[in-house]
């Protein structure tokens, strides 16, 4: 992890990755950042995990941090399991929709929303 102030002098912070794999199942073996968002004064990072050594079978969770260092991971991750990863979460003016990206895109509606996936 590093910092800049004008994007071309970067600052080394730290070298050990921000959020460490496991020692949940579901990312022991795999872990990769797909996007961090700010809302409502946290950062939700929401990344793809693996619980298998062959990296066969991903699923999508998300951690939060107040401060881009410290992350905790949601309680109820996965959030998406089945293979259902690389989340990308975007805003319609309404609502967020998570989009999954493999093996193919798929769109996923919040809970509340009586069309929980499309």
């Amino acid at each position: 992890m590093a910092t800049s102030k004008n994007l071309e002098e970067w600052i080394n912070v730290q070298d050990d990755p921000i959020i460490e794999m496991g020692p949940e199942v579901y990312d022991q073996y795999g872990l990769a950042v797909n996007q961090i968002i700010k809302y409502k004064g946290w950062y939700y990072a929401y990344y793809h995990g693996t619980a298998l050594e062959d990296w066969s079978e991903w699923s999508t969770n998300v951690a939060a941090s107040k401060d881009l260092v410290r992350w905790i991971k949601y309680e109820g991750n996965p959030i998406m399991g089945d293979n259902k990863s690389s989340g990308i979460l975007v805003h319609d003016g309404k609502q967020f929709r998570l989009y999954t990206m493999h093996d193919k895109v798929a769109l996923h509606f919040p809970k509340s929303n009586q069309n929980t996936e499309k």
